[in-house]
């Protein structure tokens, strides 16, 4: 952790930098910019975040939009769970949906776009359309 003092901003996320800056999401030369992207392997988001939140360095999260199979067919939506509990309340509808295709996810984050760019803008929480791999 230590590490993170010298950084202005951490960039936390579940895939490599480079994949992000082929993708053009990020400036390739992000370190000299004062950012730090850190790999948190899945969802070890909280940890880190609660940290450099007390440390004062400025945290943006970059998750998928992910789902689970659950009881009945219906899949769990947890992308949206997931923003909403790093934001501390409920904004996005946590509603399982039908499908699990990437249209499905898609169409679920376009149906409460203004939800996911607000949170964008106010909570530094960047969520993926659908999965960070097929579309930001």
């Amino acid at each position: 952790m230590s590490l993170f003092a010298f950084y202005l901003s951490i960039f936390t996320m579940q895939c490599s930098a480079r994949l992000l800056c082929n993708k053009q999401v990020i400036n390739p030369l992000y370190e000299a910019e004062g950012i730090y992207v850190l790999m948190v392997g899945g969802i070890g988001f909280n940890n880190y975040f609660s940290i450099l939140e007390k440390l004062g360095i400025s945290c943006v999260i970059k998750t998928d939009n992910d789902l689970r199979g659950s009881s009945g067919g219906k899949f769990s939506v947890l992308g949206f769970s997931r923003c909403n509990r790093y934001i501390g309340e409920k904004i996005l509808p946590t509603s399982r949906i039908d499908n699990s295709t990437v249209n499905a996810k898609r169409e679920l984050y376009n149906a409460n776009i203004i939800k996911p760019d607000m949170i964008r803008e106010e909570y530094g929480i960047y969520l993926s359309k659908c999965e960070q791999f097929y579309n930001y």
